[in-house]
């Protein structure tokens, strides 16, 4: 329990429902910190975990220190749910799977990220075309499309064996928690969160940061169309614009609440700066109509 007008330690929140975040370092400048896997006691001597982060050495190191330290017997785990197929965020699924037998649920969206054999080698070319006609110097092309190829230092491909699909309004109950899956694409095809209304948890992965943008990630249907990722994101974060959330479990960095002042005024810093740059170029106006600001197209 917290004291009156004390920040409350979203981890020791986390501990009294018997959720563990194990925290791993990743060698991304951009990625918001250490990423998280979340490991949730089912109350019979099980756990279920939500991402497992990444297989470099050091990340495999973090994950057995922080499991030990939590009371979690990785042997124990009986199920793995995947938020998305990056490899910070998938790269222990395999070793979790071979130690504990458990299955490791992916989303059919990012599937191919995941399971099986990578079929980068096919799709590479599109992505070389694709980039060329963005205007992107012929030099920097195969270094922008290696980026996509899977790395083993960074992650283990998944048996397809030990996969299964994960949809959305799948359920879970896991201990005291009872889990809903919500599909909402956008930062990839298949990515995927976990809410706990109860408790109003939002297991969050990469969906919603506190210190970084979630990046809604270049992907492609063909040489000339991509999956239109923005346009997703606006969509599914429309989705959890609507739910009553209280704290916010992320992909990356320590839990955090919806609108806490100093974020919140960082926020609208930047959202009235951008405003403003687009005011001083006469592209936007200020409409003094009410009580609350408001903003329309120029002209």
């Amino acid at each position: 329990m917290t004291t009156a007008g004390a920040t409350p330690d979203g981890d020791a929140v986390l501990r009294a429902l018997r959720i563990h975040r194990l925290a791993m370092p990743v060698p991304f400048a951009d990625a918001g910190g250490p990423v998280n896997a979340y490991a949730i006691e089912d109350g019979r001597g099980g756990v279920v975990f939500f991402d497992t982060g990444i297989g470099t050495p050091e990340g495999i190191e973090a994950l057995e220190t922080g499991a030990s330290a939590a009371g979690v017997d990785l042997r124990r785990c009986t199920q793995i749910l995947v938020s998305h197929g990056h490899v910070d965020h998938c790269g222990n699924a395999q070793l979790l799977a071979e130690r504990s037998s458990a299955l490791v649920g992916v989303h059919p969206g990012d599937h191919d990220k995941v399971v099986g054999e990578s079929d980068w080698n096919t799709r590479a070319p599109a992505y070389a075309a694709f980039l060329g006609r963005q205007g992107v110097p012929e030099e920097l092309v195969p270094r922008l499309v290696a980026i996509g190829r899977h790395s083993g230092k960074f992650s283990r491909r998944v048996d397809p064996d030990r996969a299964r699909p994960l949809a959305e309004g799948d359920r879970f109950e896991v201990g005291d928690l009872r889990l809903e899956l919500l599909h909402l694409p956008g930062h990839t095809p298949g990515l995927v969160c976990l809410w706990e209304p109860r408790h109003r948890l939002l297991f969050a992965d990469d969906h919603l940061l506190a210190r970084t943008s979630p990046n809604p990630f270049l992907e492609l249907v063909d040489a000339k169309t991509t999956r239109r990722a923005l346009v997703q994101y606006l969509h599914s974060i429309g989705r959890v614009r609507a739910l009553d959330v209280d704290w916010v479990l992320p992909g990356h960095g320590a839990p955090f609440r919806p609108q806490e002042g100093a974020r919140l005024y960082l926020t609208l810093s930047e959202v009235v700066g951008n405003l403003e740059v687009l005011e001083d170029a006469s592209r936007v106006r200020r409409l003094d109509d009410g009580p609350v600001d408001r903003w329309a197209l120029a002209g």
